[in-house]
């Protein structure tokens, strides 16, 4: 109990006191979380490729919600400019793998669009 003793003058306000700290705990209610265990949600989202750097083949994973109708991943090189595309029909974790047999030794960025919205854009760097 957190009640203190106050001097006797004060027994009104202590008495108050331990009426409301009584009535208090036993209006709060109980409340049981529900079990979303068995649910598997997948939320889009891209993922740094490994290995990196790399020089003959690098693996990009990306998850991609069900609900998503169109996903792309772009390659770009430093300049902006897009080099590659990769159309990703698996939803679900799923992965692309990128030939660096493809690309010439350097930093590239790489976007995963969903449905029109970049999901996240990261680096990559191949070397010789």
């Amino acid at each position: 109990m957190y009640l203190q003793e106050f001097p006797k003058e004060n027994q009104e306000l202590n008495t108050k006191l331990e009426y409301y700290e009584n009535s208090v705990s036993h209006k709060i209610p109980s409340y049981k979380l529900a079990d979303y265990s068995d649910i598997d949600v997948i939320c889009n989202a891209l993922h740094q490729n490994e290995p990196n750097p790399f020089s003959e083949t690098t693996y990009i994973k990306c998850d991609i919600s069900s609900d998503v109708t169109n996903a792309v991943l772009y390659i770009y090189n430093m300049n902006g400019e897009q080099i590659e595309e990769y159309v990703v029909t698996e939803r679900g974790k799923t992965e692309v793998a990128i030939d660096g047999g493809m690309l010439n030794p350097g930093m590239y960025l790489y976007a995963l669009i969903a449905d029109g919205t970049v999901v996240d854009t990261k680096r990559m760097i191949l070397t010789k």
